[in-house]
Formats: C-alpha cells, sequence, structure tokens
C-alpha cells in the first residue's frame, strides 16, 4: 500500500520469546519505483501535419515524477524504423515534433522515480499526423466529356502508398459551400500525380475543382483549389423542320439543343453549296448567340434556286466545339427569269448568224437556238450556241454550219 515513487524511511527492532524487545536500529531510507504511466487515461490532445501532442495519466505517482515518451511509425519499435525519444521532464503531456506528413505514430511512455530508477515502457496507443493540402499541377484536367472529366494534383508532401483524397467538383468558386450541384469522390492511394475521374456532371457547365489530403484516421485537411474548367456540350439534333421561311436568297435554319444549357451554349453554323463542305465551295460560317430552346439561324445574300448543305457544332463555356452534327439541306427558291428583249441579227452568213440581246436580270448564261420551224418552244434545233458569262450579251450559230438559203427563226434562253 505504499505510494509510488515516495521516499520511506525504515527501522528496525527484535523481540525475544519472552517479549522483551531490543532497541531500534539506525533509520535507513529508500524510494519506490514509480508506477508505469496510466495508459488508460492517454489521449492525442493536439495533431498537426508534422507534430503530436500526447498526454497520460499519473497513475497515483507524486508531484514531480519524470516521465520520458517516445514514438515510431513500427509498433514494435524496431525493425529499422526511425525511434524519436523526448528528454525526462515533471510533465504529464509533451509534444514530439519533426514527424512525417500523413503517417501513422506509435507512442509509448515510461516513468523514474527520484533515484533514477526507470520503469518499462507502457503503450498510449497511436494516431496519424495530418495530411497537407494538394497542391495544383498544370494541367488539371483531362479526359473532359458531357459528363465526366478526371482532375489530378500533386501530393505537395503527403506520402503516395497511404494518403487518399477527397475532390470535390463544384459550380461554386469557393469551398466549402453547400452547392446542390457539388460532386464529391473519395480516392485510394495512387500513383504521381493522384487523378481522380468524376462522373455525374452536368454537361456545358464550368465545375471548380477541390482536393483535401486525408491521413490514416480519416481527418481531412483544408481543401485546396485545383482550377476551373467546363464539361463538354452536347451534339446538337435535328429539329423536327429544320428548314423554315425558304426564300429567293434567304433561309432560317433551327435545331434543338439536346440538353445543352440555353442560357450559355453558342452553336457554330455552317451553310455551302458543297455536301462534303469542301474549302472550295461557297460558305457561310458564323458563331450565335446563346439562344432559346430552338436555336435558330437566319441566312441572308444566298443564290436562288441553289442547294445549301447545314451543319452546326455546339461551344461550351470555355469554346471547346462538339463535332459537327449535318442537318441536312434545301434549296432556295427558283427565281423565274424575263424573257430576253432587244434580240437583234447583227451579222448574218453563208453558214452562221450571229444575234445580241439585253442584260437579263440574275441570269447566269444565254443560249442561242436556231431552228426551221416557228413554234415556241423550237422544235427541231438545227443547233444552239450556250453562253458562260452573264454579261456576254453576243453569240453565233456556227457548230455544225447552218445550211445556206434555208430561213431560221432564232430564240434566246
Amino acid at each position: 500500500g505504499l505510494t509510488p515513487n515516495t521516499l520511506y524511511t525504515f527501522k528496525a527492532q527484535a523481540r525475544n520469546q519472552v517479549g522483551t524487545v531490543s532497541p531500534e536500529t539506525t533509520s535507513v531510507s529508500t524510494y519506490t519505483w514509480a508506477a508505469l504511466p496510466d495508459a488508460a487515461s492517454a489521449s492525442f490532445t493536439l495533431v498537426e501535419t508534422d507534430s503530436i501532442t500526447v498526454q497520460w495519466g499519473a497513475n497515483n505517482n507524486p508531484a514531480g515524477t519524470q516521465y520520458r515518451v517516445r514514438a515510431s511509425t513500427s509498433a514494435s519499435f524496431g525493425g529499422g524504423a526511425a525511434v524519436i525519444t523526448t528528454d525526462w521532464g515533471v510533465m504529464n503531456s509533451t509534444g514530439i515534433v519533426g514527424l512525417n506528413v500523413s503517417a501513422t505514430y506509435f507512442f509509448q511512455a515510461q516513468a523514474r522515480n527520484a533515484v533514477f530508477i526507470e520503469t518499462a515502457y507502457t503503450t498510449l496507443g497511436s494516431t496519424s499526423t495530418l495530411a497537407v493540402p494538394p497542391a495544383a499541377t498544370a494541367p488539371s484536367f483531362s479526359s473532359i466529356g458531357s459528363n465526366v472529366m478526371s482532375v489530378s494534383w500533386l501530393p505537395n508532401g503527403n506520402p503516395v502508398v497511404v494518403t487518399t483524397y477527397s475532390v470535390v467538383m463544384s459550380t461554386g468558386s469557393t469551398y466549402p459551400n453547400s452547392f446542390f450541384g457539388n460532386v464529391m469522390v473519395s480516392t485510394r492511394p495512387t500513383g504521381t500525380p493522384p487523378t481522380a475521374s468524376v462522373s455525374g456532371l452536368v454537361l456545358n457547365t464550368t465545375y471548380y475543382a477541390y482536393a483535401a489530403g486525408v491521413n490514416a484516421n480519416g481527418v481531412v485537411s483544408v481543401y485546396a483549389a485545383l482550377g476551373s474548367t467546363s464539361t463538354l456540350a452536347d451534339l446538337p439534333l435535328s429539329a423536327a423542320s429544320t428548314f423554315t421561311a425558304v426564300g429567293l436568297t434567304d433561309l432560317t435554319a433551327s435545331w434543338l439543343p439536346n440538353g445543352n444549357a440555353v442560357s450559355i451554349t453558342t452553336y457554330t453554323v455552317v451553310l455551302s453549296t458543297a455536301a462534303d463542305f469542301n474549302l472550295y465551295a461557297t460558305s457561310i460560317t458564323f458563331s450565335t448567340i446563346p439562344a432559346g430552346a430552338l436555336p435558330t439561324v437566319n441566312f441572308t445574300g444566298l443564290n436562288n434556286n441553289t442547294s445549301y448543305y447545314f451543319r452546326v457544332a455546339a461551344l461550351n463555356n470555355n469554346g471547346t466545339p462538339t463535332a459537327f452534327v449535318n442537318l441536312g439541306s434545301t434549296t432556295t427558291v427558283f427565281s423565274a427569269l424575263a424573257a430576253p428583249a432587244s434580240l437583234a441579227f447583227t451579222d448574218v452568213g453563208r453558214s452562221s448568224i450571229a444575234a445580241s440581246w439585253g442584260l437579263v436580270a440574275t441570269a447566269t448564261g444565254y443560249t442561242l437556238i436556231a431552228s426551221t420551224k416557228t413554234s415556241n418552244p423550237p422544235t427541231l434545233i438545227w443547233t444552239s450556241s450556250p453562253t458562260s458569262d452573264i454579261n456576254e450579251l453576243t453569240a453565233a450559230v456556227f457548230t455544225p454550219a447552218l445550211n445556206a438559203n434555208p430561213t431560221y427563226d432564232l430564240f434566246l434562253r
């Protein structure tokens, strides 16, 4: 029933069989051993990225009892693992610094009495230092789709083989926040750089990426901002009626957004006279501003009676386009031409006749026809001479040569 680490003084005397007591001996003194530190009340009061503070109970040791603590990443304090040992001191808590980031440490403590007799070590338990916030890497984003992307970061000193991370994709420019659309994933230990694939995102939406290191105890570090980017827009779809209000020199084309946000999605539209949209064809290309539920564009300055092919691509917030989607073709309205006027003979030979006429608006060429019949449209066409220049207002009928002397009627088309 003696108190640990306490000085006790002893004397002794003897008594014989008849009860006679001898004088007391000279006094002798000694200290009891200190008790083992109380592991049952041990706790870790402050845990940082490179230090841990641990406390323990005195276990009836009196004030002034000295203790020391040691820490190691090995539960057996062997196997070549480093062991950090504090100095002796009168204390019931101490901090150990210089520890590794996001590493699990085991702790033991011992006591000694006033004459430096040491107890054995008693185990106080284990805990992990905190992980540090990750660092952004460039580029942070890869494999971007309409509802998925991968995000990467640098460990920033966190051990690769044990550290997990919490990754959040948010539409908010700061985090933490309570936005409904936040998407969170947890990673397992990976290589360098750590990478997470995040799905379930909204198409053509700007997301801000945040990552936090998680230590072995599940304690999360501060979230680090990794940058922002946008998911891709989705391919546009053909509307029930792609072409409306088709006129002589203009037409209106529409398409379906296919889930793309109507308030932010822009489109690149191309109208071409070639089905393969080659560089040599006549084309009109421009970008739209965000439109309503049925994006629409109006093309003007077109040629009449001409086939046009239409395609469109959606652009996300970063200006990254989807592939082009071909949405069909249509033909502008045919414009009936006025009959040529002022047809006149300019030269008559033995086997040829030359004529001139007035310019016809919007005509792209003329054909001079000779016939031995007076009916219109002409029949029994003897020969004809086409022109290719819209401003060429003369032509001669000569191939094959006309017969000499017959009467010919000339027609101009």
